[in-house]
Order: structure tokens, then sequence, then C-alpha cells
């Protein structure tokens, strides 16, 4: 088994820090793990576990973005989980900080709670368009061929009846206090 690391960080040691920082074990600690086993020491077995939401993050860029402390929001958004069995979506609150990281250097300044966001990985959509991008990416073929059948209906119309929702959001369902707390089998999937 190989293992990759990508970043987009400038590195500014020496090539010989850099190489002990991710070579050395008792180096290693100084850097991002959920846990570690076994012994750092050479010829011992020594498990490292990288902090899921940036391996993930790396492997994957297709993110939804939602207002998490809308009701209607993590309700769609359980509907989403649950259809999507590949589990190759990533969802992000809007009132986290990976919004300003991804949408904000992508030229999408103006964030609204209002407005859910969906990066496929080369292009980010808006209000109906997210929706109905998001649907071609869940199992089976019903959702897909509706999502694919849905971006025929022109935007304005769709994105009319969108701003409809998006503005009654809190009156139909209600909002939190707080962001939502994903459980055990979602929390790497959510960043």
């Amino acid at each position: 088994m190989s293992n990759s690391i990508f970043h987009d960080l400038e590195i500014k040691e020496s090539i010989n820090k850099t190489f002990n920082a991710l070579t050395v074990p008792e180096h290693l600690l100084n850097w991002w793990p959920q846990r570690c086993t076994g012994i750092p020491k050479e010829n011992e077995e020594y498990n490292f576990f990288a902090y899921s939401k940036i391996i993930h993050y790396m492997k994957n860029s297709k993110i939804i973005f939602f207002d998490g402390i809308c009701n209607f929001c993590n309700v769609t958004v359980d509907f989403v989980w649950k259809r999507n069995k590949r589990r190759n979506l990533y969802y992000a609150s809007l009132q986290s900080d990976i919004v300003k990281e991804k949408l904000m250097k992508r030229g999408i300044n103006d964030l609204k709670l209002r407005t859910i966001y969906y990066d496929d990985g080369d292009r980010i959509y808006q209000k109906s368009q997210a929706i109905f991008m998001i649907l071609t990416t869940l199992d089976g073929i019903f959702y897909p061929l509706l999502g694919k059948i849905a971006l025929i209906i022109p935007r304005i119309i769709s994105d009319y009846l969108y701003d409809i929702i998006s503005k009654n959001r809190y009156h139909i369902m209600g909002k939190r206090d707080s962001c939502r707390i994903p459980s055990i089998e979602e929390e790497e999937y959510f960043l």
C-alpha cells in the first residue's frame, strides 16, 4: 500500500527538516493525526491515522455548501446522504471556515445563506442549478434522470421557484441554534 500527500503549501524549511518532519515518527505527531497506534521506533509497527477531513477534502472536491442552521436544508442533506451510497459527495455548512477557502477563492464573494452551492470540482453551481446537479450524482436511475430533465427548465423559472422556498425555509421547518453535528458515520464527509 502506498500513500501520497498533496498540498499547495509553501514549505519554508530545509529539505532535511522537511524530510524528518514527514518520516520520523515522533515528528509526525506535530502534524494532524486523529490517532496513532503502535510503537514509534525503527523496525516496529506504527500506524498513523491522519485527520480524515483534510485527506478526504484533498481526494474529492464535490462539495455541497448549505445553511447549517436551517432545518429544511439539513433535511435536504439527509435526503442526499441516504441516496449517495458511493459517498462521493462532501458537505460543508455555509457558516464554516472552508467556505472562505473554497468559494471565496473561486470568486463567490457575496455568500448568501439562502443559497445552496455545489462544487463539482470544475464549476460552482448555485440555487436550482446546484440542486439539479446534485440530483445527477445520486444513486439509481430516477434521481439522475430527474436532475438532467430539470436542467432543461429555464433558469429564470427554476431559480424563481427556488427563491420562494429559500425565503420561507425557516418558516417551513424552523432553524437550529447551532450548526449540525455529524454522526460518526457522517463525520469524515462533513468538512
